[in-house]
């Protein structure tokens, strides 16, 4: 039993199911604010100088603050394919881990982005001020997924039909390409605009490769999912192909 058995044993009854909801519902609030009172999107951004002034409400609010540029229409149905997908996540982790998370990648923004602005602050004698929002640590979860389930076959956007290993691969070229694109544009907006890609990534490999073997839970829960998904026997006429996954359409 290695140390996140031990605190699962420990406090996994505090555990909040269905935890990912709460979060696609809160990025979801978050867009309606940018849409309708973008003003109040600044004031909930996470800023290491404006919290040393005292204004500590950025500790928590920058949770609901959507990410830069994006457009609310794909972010609607990003969310949409995100519950189903981390339910499903969530069957094989438990709640506890799942939870360990999603608050672990928040805990490791905010020390990331406190580390990037002291650190520029000592060497280029100004405090470089990142830009964080949960989408993706949020978005990790599908990479989280793909490793569980490398050849379930799911529906990108209901649409087009994809294996989860090829999804990963997607997700983890796209990460790349936005981290070399912000740094093409200067070091300083490198680390203000990547930096939440970057410490999304690192939560991601810390979990999954700090926090020691699969757990006996684990397996049976693994094992349990892929029995149902290979036994799943489409209704006749239906025109759903047996393989066809029930995560996200």
């Amino acid at each position: 039993m290695n140390w996140i058995d031990r605190l699962e044993q420990k406090y996994g009854r505090k555990a909040i199911p269905d935890i990912t909801k709460y979060f696609a519902i809160a990025l979801g609030i978050g867009f309606v604010i940018q849409l309708f009172a973008p003003f109040l999107t600044g004031i909930m951004m996470f800023s290491v100088a404006d919290i040393l002034r005292g204004q500590v409400w950025r500790l928590v609010t920058w949770i609901i603050t959507p990410p830069m540029g994006s457009q609310p229409l794909l972010a609607i149905v990003f969310l949409v394919c995100l519950i189903p997908m981390s339910r499903t996540l969530e069957m094989f982790l438990g709640s506890f881990r799942m939870n360990f998370y999603i608050f672990g990648g928040i805990i490791v923004s905010v020390i990331g982005g406190f580390i990037v602005y002291f650190v520029s602050f000592l060497v280029l004698g100004v405090g470089i001020p990142i830009y964080l929002s949960t989408y993706h640590i949020l978005i990790t979860l599908f990479m989280a997924l793909a490793i569980m389930l490398p050849d379930a076959t799911v529906h990108l956007y209901f649409i087009l039909p994809i294996k989860m290993k090829w999804m990963l691969l997607i997700y983890g070229a796209n990460f790349v390409y936005e981290i070399v694109t912000y740094f093409k544009m200067g070091p300083v907006i490198g680390l203000a605009l990547a930096s939440e890609t970057i410490l999304a990534l690192v939560n991601f490999f810390l979990f999954f490769f700090m926090t020691g073997r699969v757990s006996r839970k684990q397996k049976k829960r693994k094992k349990e999912f892929e029995q149902q998904f290979r036994s799943a026997t489409p209704r006749p006429g239906s025109g759903i192909t047996q393989h066809k996954c029930s995560i996200c359409g």
